[in-house]
């Protein structure tokens, strides 16, 4: 009679030592590609938020004018910025160009956007709600001018504040061109950034 043959001690404690290290490197890799298809959605996501804030940005700067010949209205440091613009309203099932005071301010980790329109655009402290554009967010302007002697486009940090330069007469005239760098995301923060011209303006010095 053939006797059954059963497995020895040492042989089940290789077979559970291999069978544990299969079972880690499948995890690993399982949880890398997991981790690894987060990582880029959360990146898609910034991408695409950073798109939508600097699509905003751009389309107000491109309907900025000028208040009047004395005035511009336009100013702004690194971390906000306020102009006139045209801005879209829907009335009555149809769009409708309005003039409106838009700023835009980094408070604390929001971006907002505040935007006055018609009579409220005279009046900078009117009561207006200011709309979230995102939160985790870092901005910084920077504000443009021609320099004939550079033969380029020179950026600094302010425009129309105390201590201008007079000889841009920065209270009359609005900048070149705006700057804007755009940080997004906490633990892996994004950054981006885009200049927009703003087209009425020649400003040289």
């Amino acid at each position: 009679m053939n006797k059954t043959k059963g497995l020895t001690l040492l042989e089940l404690i290789i077979a559970s030592a291999i069978f544990t290290v299969v079972m880690a490197a499948l995890y690993t890799s399982f949880s890398s590609g997991t981790f690894g298809t987060k990582s880029i959605d959360d990146s898609i996501k910034l991408t695409g938020r950073a798109r939508l804030i600097l699509g905003k940005l751009n389309s107000d700067l491109i309907n900025s004018f000028v208040f009047s010949e004395e005035e511009a209205r336009f100013s702004g440091r690194e971390d906000q910025l306020t102009f006139m613009a045209l801005t879209d309203s829907f009335i009555e099932d149809a769009f409708i160009r309005e003039y409106s005071l838009v700023s835009y301010t980094q408070d604390q980790e929001r971006l907002l956007r505040v935007c006055r329109k018609n009579k409220q655009a005279l009046n900078p402290n009117s009561e207006v709600t200011p709309q979230e554009l995102s939160a985790g967010a870092q901005i910084k302007f920077e504000y443009g001018y021609y320099s004939i002697a550079d033969d380029r486009i020179i950026f600094k940090d302010s425009w129309a504040t105390e201590g201008t330069d007079p000889l841009l007469e920065e209270e009359k005239n609005p900048p070149l061109a705006v700057k804007v760098n755009l940080t997004l995301g906490r633990q892996k923060a994004q950054s981006f950034e885009r200049t927009i011209y703003i087209p009425y303006t020649q400003l040289v010095r």
